[in-house]
């Protein structure tokens, strides 16, 4: 998420790391996305 907000965009990353079930995304959902801009 930091990535994508620093970049102003949804950003796909190449690996990401398995520290807990469900917690690790590729790429941020839009409509999350969209929400944590507006913060």
């Amino acid at each position: 998420m930091a990535l994508s907000l620093h970049h102003g965009q949804r950003i796909v990353l190449d690996q990401v790391g398995g520290f807990a079930d469900g917690v690790a995304v590729k790429e941020v959902g839009v409509e999350t996305f969209r929400l944590c801009r507006e913060l």
